[in-house]
């Protein structure tokens, strides 16, 4: 992963299903939503791209969080006694890790973009870097 990136986590697309558990939204089945890709994008500048690339890296490393947690959630559900929560623990661990793995995809389709971008412009500019 980028050194550049910090932790943080993404904020999620405003496409929101109605959740199972109530009225609220919910974001997929992931809890990540990410807007399609375009085909051709307009001219972004240097920060714009370094944006978009930490925002879709924050992503990854949030989903692959839920999915620890997730994990470590199922691992506790399993060593109780009787637990009726083990099926949805395991559930949760399998959306979380189907979320990281979306996830991971978009960073690094973003990354292939960016740096591609990245690259253009170092070329056409160097004294911006």
């Amino acid at each position: 992963m980028d050194a550049l990136l910090p932790a943080d986590h993404a904020h999620p697309t405003g496409r929101a299903q109605p959740s199972r558990r109530g009225s609220g939204p919910r974001h997929g089945e992931s809890g990540l939503s990410f807007p399609p890709a375009p085909a051709a994008r307009t001219f972004e500048s240097r920060d714009q791209l370094v944006a978009r690339r930490r925002a879709a890296q924050r992503a990854w490393r949030a989903a692959c969080e839920r999915a620890e947690r997730a994990a470590q959630f199922l691992g506790e559900t399993l060593n109780a006694p009787l637990s009726a929560a083990a099926a949805t623990a395991r559930e949760h661990l399998e959306n979380a890790q189907r979320g990281e793995q979306l996830a991971r995809t978009s960073y690094y389709r973003v990354a292939e973009e960016t740096g591609t971008q990245l690259s253009r412009i170092e070329r056409t500019n160097p004294g911006i870097v």
